[in-house]
């Protein structure tokens, strides 16, 4: 995990974000498990860097292999060299899912301290 400054994009979360780049791994419908990068992620959604890929509204997202949640993209920045930054926003929690988020970003915030 490392501290990461915000990209020069426009605050589209109402929730607290921690900006922690950490490693996940995402899927879109149909396609294979991919590698990326959280820039940032709160108790409602995240911000991604994501290799261009097939375009599909939604996606799983799993943080460092702690916590895997549905997640619908809702803005995206394309960069230089085949990446792009991704707004996403976490839906179709259930009750667990819901604790283990809460849980991680409680660990993402202590291990900054």
């Amino acid at each position: 995990m490392e501290a990461v400054s915000e990209l020069d994009l426009e605050n589209r979360r109402g929730a607290p974000r921690l900006s922690y780049a950490v490693d996940i791994k995402y899927v879109r419908q149909g396609g294979s498990i991919q590698s990326g990068r959280a820039i940032n992620v709160s108790q409602t959604g995240a911000r991604l860097m994501l290799d261009e890929g097939s375009e599909c509204p939604e996606l799983t997202v799993e943080f460092e292999g702690k916590v895997a949640l549905l997640a619908r993209q809702v803005w995206e920045h394309r960069l230089p060299g085949g990446k792009k930054v991704v707004g996403v926003i976490f839906e179709g929690f259930h009750w667990g899912q819901r604790v283990a988020l809460d849980d991680y970003l409680f660990d993402l915030e202590r291990s900054a301290a």
